[in-house]
């Protein structure tokens, strides 16, 4: 038995900034344990289990715990980004394709180049008539998750597995709807009557509802790049925390 304990490395601390707020946290980099329950639940390739493993990495490495249940999605892949350039190192190769000759090209990016398009501090109420309107919200991490698994339900398959992944994403993201005299915040209403509610709205409406996600903030990074094959030069955006590894 031995007589002492090991010593244990002490970990460092980082500042980040949340994109959308511009607030402050603290975090560390994630852990080798922390690191192999990550890959792990990539290997599997269950959406759930990716969502547990970015939520509990999230939350053990930020000083005030962010929960990443309580902010937008984009926000806390932004989060997680920044983590990770601390852990594994602010570089990550990836493959792009050539948009003249189509080759695959390997390159190296830098993570914290990465940056929030799209984020706009007004913008999420819409006006549906003149007494009528929606308080939006972004949809959290796992509220995408949970609507992409209802979305490939059995059931869901049955019907038609785009149209209600489009409808559970609005209906998700309602904060409220008002008129002149009352705000009916969504958290009070069941699934059944927001759905309704959306059901009878015209199609210039609902069209407005949609601009709303078609607009919506993502993660991108603009690369621009001759191709070693062709010679040819591209400029490409490229989207989403899922490309940056």
């Amino acid at each position: 038995m031995s007589s002492s304990s090991l010593p244990l490395v002490e970990t460092p601390t980082f500042v980040g900034k949340i994109p959308s707020s511009k607030k402050s946290f603290e975090f560390r980099p994630f852990l080798v344990k922390e690191q192999k329950a990550l890959l792990f639940a990539l290997e599997s390739g269950e959406l759930e289990q990716i969502y547990l493993a970015f939520k509990n990495i999230i939350s053990a490495c930020t000083k005030d715990a962010i929960n990443v249940d309580n902010i937008p999605s984009f926000d806390a892949e932004s989060v997680f980004l920044q983590i990770s350039s601390k852990s594994i190192g602010e570089t990550s190769k990836i493959e792009v394709k050539c948009s003249h000759c189509e080759e695959f090209i390997k390159m190296t990016v830098n993570i914290p180049d990465v940056t929030l398009k799209g984020f706009k501090t007004s913008g999420s109420t819409i006006q549906l008539t003149d007494k009528i309107g929606l308080k939006m919200k972004y949809p959290s991490m796992k509220d995408i998750v949970d609507i992409s698994m209802k979305s490939t339900s059995k059931k869901s398959l049955e019907e038609s597995p785009q149209t209600k992944l489009v409808y559970d994403t609005i209906i998700a993201s309602i904060d409220s709807i008002y008129d002149e005299k009352n705000i009916y915040p969504a958290k009070d209403y069941k699934y059944e009557e927001l759905n309704t509610f959306l059901e009878n709205l015209s199609i210039e409406q609902i069209n407005r509802v949609e601009e709303f996600f078609e607009k919506a903030p993502y993660l991108s990074l603009d690369l621009d790049f001759k191709c070693p094959k062709c010679g040819g030069m591209n400029s490409q955006e490229i989207r989403g925390i899922k490309n940056f590894f």
